[in-house]
């Protein structure tokens, strides 16, 4: 009980016991008390592999390291270690000094955050293109005024003036009744043979009235489709207006959507480093220790961690921005080269400077918080 308690205490402790004298108890106690992985190093190799079976038959986490293991298995238990899923860890001394453990145990692949860093990116990179693409198809959008087939000279004068005073139009085109069958004969060509049945012309004469790009041009073209209603001659006014009513309530929850993501993803990333940081300091502890006796500030402790988890979250960031790279030059491979994608004058745009810089700059953010938060962590129970 006594050294259980001293373990406890966070003190360093030296125990002799007899042979059955429960030593095991002594740190296995402990370390499910305090939930963190205990390393035990035993030359007894066949002592460790009966602990880690009792240990795995009561459901403990337990895992052992020993000579005569494949490499791959042996990085496979120290990936373990390193992400916080054993218990506890038996080695033999030889192993505990080879170069594979001490690589292994205090990092986490700097692959992890990268990845996690490349979702916000994904996500944004699609969401500019889209964005891109919808605006392009957008600008496309023109107001249409079917006119009445008895309209007169002085009503057409009317409708043209009313269109020339409203604000944003650009151009107004009037198409006749013979222009407008002409332009659907050779739309639908195809199929020449059922249109030429029709022995008249259903189609009304029109206006095609575009307005000046910005901001403001969908409330442009809803204000001149409301001054028109009523006016004589004016047969009715169509400028797709459930397309634009969904097409702006899909871009609100685009938006939406990807920020959720986006805060969701940062607190993964911030994890992630965390983690990274927390794993890298408890492999020095006897370092932080030792200069804490000294007199050392605990800036000065700080400082090596905080660099550490800023090179983490820019590192992550160039790859990140890497892979995005990567998936902008795949989209450009498989979808520019299409007939289709030529004629509609698709084109996939890579994210903006800015966007870059805001992407690193918050890589270096999280990293940084991670780090920060894993240094104090450590430091406070320290002091405890």
């Amino acid at each position: 009980e006594e050294i259980i308690r001293s373990v406890l205490d966070g003190r360093d402790t030296l125990a002799l016991l007899p042979t059955g004298g429960g030593k095991s108890l002594c740190f296995q106690v402990p370390a499910l008390a305090m939930n963190r992985m205990c390393l035990v190093v035993s030359p007894l190799i066949a002592l460790m592999k009966d602990q880690v079976e009792r240990l795995q038959r009561a459901g403990i986490s337990a895992r052992s390291i020993t000579s005569g293991m494949a490499y791959a298995e042996i990085d496979n238990v120290l990936e373990s270690a390193a992400l916080g899923k054993l218990n506890f860890l038996y080695v033999s001394p030889e192993r505990l000094g080879s170069d594979l453990f001490k690589a292994r145990l205090p990092r986490l692949p700097i692959g992890s955050i990268a990845v996690a860093l490349s979702f916000p990116g994904i996500f944004l990179f699609i969401y500019l293109n889209l964005n891109s693409f919808l605006s392009d198809w957008n600008r496309e959008v023109q107001l249409m005024v079917y006119l009445k087939d008895d309209i007169n000279a002085e009503q057409k004068a009317k409708i043209e003036t009313v269109l020339n005073g409203r604000a944003g139009v650009e151009s107004i085109a009037f198409i006749s009744r013979d222009e407008a069958w002409a332009n659907f004969q050779h739309l639908f060509s195809e199929q020449s043979g059922l249109l030429q049945e029709l022995e008249f012309n259903p189609l009304p004469a029109s206006y095609s009235v575009h307005f000046v790009e910005g901001p403001e041009r969908i409330d442009y073209i809803r204000d001149a489709a409301l001054a028109l209603n009523g006016v004589a001659g004016v047969e009715s006014v169509d400028y797709g207006e459930q397309w634009i009513s969904g097409f702006e309530t899909f871009l609100i929850f685009l938006r939406i959507f990807l920020f959720a993501l986006g805060g969701i993803l940062a607190i993964g990333v911030l994890l992630i480093v965390s983690n990274t940081i927390k794993l890298s300091v408890y492999s020095r502890r006897d370092e932080i220790e030792l200069m804490l006796l000294i007199g050392a500030k605990p800036r000065f402790i700080k400082m090596p961690f905080f660099i550490e988890g800023v090179f983490h979250g820019a590192l992550g960031a160039v790859i990140s921005i890497g892979l995005l790279k990567l998936l902008h030059f795949y989209f450009q491979y498989q979808f520019k080269e299409g007939v289709a994608a030529r004629g509609a004058g698709l084109e996939f745009h890579f994210i903006s400077g800015l966007y870059l810089a805001l992407i690193v700059a918050a890589s270096v953010l999280v990293g940084w918080l991670g780090s920060s938060l894993s240094v104090n962590q450590f430091l406070k129970s320290y002091k405890k």
